[in-house]
């Protein structure tokens, strides 16, 4: 398989954050990493960063709660409704999140997971309720290099199987 590219990161319209990233894996193993919350805990969030996941019921109306822990000690508590979960393809949440004593933020974010030539492309669309929103977690919480970092982190952890 090829290796893992960076599709896109990048702010789309007044309200949303798009990334994709094309991963050298099969989508059944993209998918195994972000549903497992130990190989999980390894890779979502920008570098530095862990995760620890407290709920993750996969079915619409369950919740996904977690934890992102900063390399600072800081800590980004977040809480995930699933509005629709179509397995190894679409995943939707509505999520609120942010830092322990800051602003918290709301987003609808939408993942899927797509066979390409060559392995698996994994995208994941924010939409937030206003420009502001959008442009506060871009600029605050740095959500494009995020973003990448956080693909970046991903490529590795499924190269090291290889």
């Amino acid at each position: 398989m090829a290796a893992a590219t960076s599709d896109f990161v990048g702010v789309k319209g007044e309200r949303e954050i798009l990334s994709s990233r094309t991963f050298a894996a099969p989508r059944a193993r993209v998918w195994e990493a972000w549903l497992d919350p130990v190989q999980l805990s390894q890779w979502w969030g920008p570098d530095g960063f862990t995760t620890t996941t407290l709920e993750l019921d996969l079915r619409v109306g369950g919740m996904w709660r977690f934890v992102m822990h900063g390399p600072d000690g800081a800590n980004y508590p977040s809480e995930c409704e699933f509005t629709e979960v179509v397995p190894m393809e679409r995943v939707s949440v509505r999520m609120t999140g942010g830092k322990d004593d800051g602003r918290r933020v709301q987003m609808e974010r939408t993942m899927t997971w797509e066979e390409v030539d060559g392995g698996t492309r994994m995208s994941i669309h924010m939409t937030f309720p206003t420009q502001d929103e959008r442009d506060f977690v871009v600029a605050v919480h740095g959500a494009l290099r995020g973003s990448e970092q956080m693909h970046e982190r991903l490529a590795k952890l499924l190269a090291n199987e290889r």
